[in-house]
């Protein structure tokens, strides 16, 4: 699977893909890998103008991906699998095959910007990049203590 393309829909944004070679019917499936019964898709992060990423929700609807974020009012970007360890659910449905992470944005990435260390410019985006990387651990150790939370409370019987 690939991704194609994306269109704005209100406030998600609608992933496309290229399609693969199947049995009828199967080349545009997608699906969840852990939990397809529920359709929700991990790994997702999406952005405005100000291209400031945020935890995205994220479903299947028939051969496309719908992504938004309450946090996120004028979607103009999104990013699947995006992260050095990246955890995300989002499967071609001919034989299980995982989808490869992708972005629909051209932004710069910090690998590409000017760091002699010396220009003004150089230090922003140094600084940017550790604020951005602070961000990330922060929220990646909320989303742990919400997942072992939730754990906690279906082993113990008191899912509320």
């Amino acid at each position: 699977m690939r991704y194609k393309s994306m269109s704005k829909e209100g406030k998600k944004i609608v992933l496309h893909f290229h399609p693969m070679g199947g049995p009828e019917g199967s080349e545009n499936a997608l699906k969840t890998k852990s939990y397809p019964e529920w359709n929700l898709l991990k790994g997702f992060v999406i952005a405005g103008p100000d291209r400031k990423f945020y935890p995205a929700e994220a479903k299947c609807v028939e051969s496309t991906v719908e992504v938004w974020s309450d946090q996120v009012p004028n979607p103009v970007a999104v990013r699947y699998a995006w992260a050095t360890w990246p955890e995300g659910n989002l499967v071609w449905n001919i034989g299980n095959l995982p989808a490869s992470p992708f972005r629909t944005d051209d932004w710069p990435l910090f690998e590409d910007a000017p760091f002699d260390g010396r220009s003004k410019e150089s230090q922003e985006w140094r600084d940017r990049k550790l604020k951005l990387q602070n961000e990330a651990r922060k929220t990646a150790q909320e989303r742990r203590a919400n997942e072992a939370r939730k754990t906690i409370e279906t082993l113990s019987g008191k899912k509320k």
